[in-house]
Formats: structure tokens, sequence, C-alpha cells
């Protein structure tokens, strides 16, 4: 492997690491707080969009083909 490559996918993938951990990080203060449940339950669904890309975007650099 490249070492650039290799240097990408580890920046991905602690990018990704950092990704996952504001998400539930986010994710478990909306949920202590529930004082717009309707707003809020929207918000949680909008955040996981977030790990989502990124550990899609983590497989895609990692396994091109």
């Amino acid at each position: 492997m490249h070492p650039l490559k290799a240097t990408a996918i580890a920046f991905a993938a602690l990018a990704t690491a950092a990704t996952l951990y504001a998400t539930v990080r986010l994710t478990r203060k909306h949920l202590r707080s529930m004082t717009r449940p309707r707003e809020q339950r929207k918000i949680v669904g909008i955040l996981y969009l977030a790990p989502v890309f990124a550990v899609d975007s983590l497989l895609s650099l990692a396994f091109k083909e």
C-alpha cells in the first residue's frame, strides 16, 4: 500500500471516530433533555446522517474496488 494512501485512510479513520463520538454525545444530550420532542426527534435523525456518511467515505477510501 502506498504510504500516502495509508496516511489518508488513517486520517479518515480518525475523522470517522471523532464523528461517531460527537454524534453519540449530542444524541445523548438531546434524549436526556426532551424539552421539544417534535423538533428533537428530527434533530436526532439528522445527526445520524454524519456517521453514516463518514463510515461510507472511509470504506470507499479503503476499498476502492
